[in-house]
C-alpha cells in the first residue's frame, strides 16, 4: 500500500468513525395496545398529555408490531424542557372514540451539565 492510499484509508476510516460517535438514536416511548390486529393498532391516532394538560398532542410516527394482542406500539418520544414531568397516553379509532388516559409515567428531564463557551 502507498502512502497516499494509506492516508486515504485512514481519512476514511476516520470518516467512519467520526459518524458512528455522531449519530444518535432517537428516544422511543412504547406501551401495550389491545386490538384487533398490529396493523389496526398502528392505524389509531395516540395523544400524549404533559402534565396534567387539558387537550393532548398527537404523537407521529407511531409503529405497532406483534402476532397477537396486545401489541407493543412506540412512537419518537416528546421533546421536553428540564424538569420533572407527567406523561399520559391515549387511543382514538375515531374522532369522537379517544380511550381515557393512560396511567401517569413520570420523566425527569436532567438538564445541560458544564456549559461553556466554545
Amino acid at each position: 500500500m502507498t502512502r497516499r492510499e494509506l492516508v486515504a484509508f485512514v481519512l476514511v476510516m476516520l470518516g467512519v468513525c467520526v459518524v458512528g460517535l455522531v449519530a444518535q438514536t432517537t428516544p422511543r416511548i412504547g406501551w401495550d395496545q389491545a386490538a384487533t390486529s398490529a396493523t389496526v393498532a398502528q392505524g389509531w391516532t395516540y395523544r400524549f398529555y404533559l402534565d396534567g394538560a387539558a387537550s393532548g398532542t398527537v404523537l407521529a410516527g407511531v409503529t405497532c408490531a406483534g402476532a397477537s394482542a396486545p401489541f407493543l406500539c412506540s412512537a419518537p418520544f416528546p421533546t421536553l424542557t428540564p424538569g420533572q414531568h407527567t406523561l399520559q397516553l391515549t387511543a382514538a379509532a375515531t374522532a369522537v372514540s379517544e380511550s381515557v388516559k393512560s396511567d401517569l409515567l413520570f420523566v425527569n428531564t436532567p438538564a445541560p451539565q458544564n456549559p461553556r463557551l466554545q
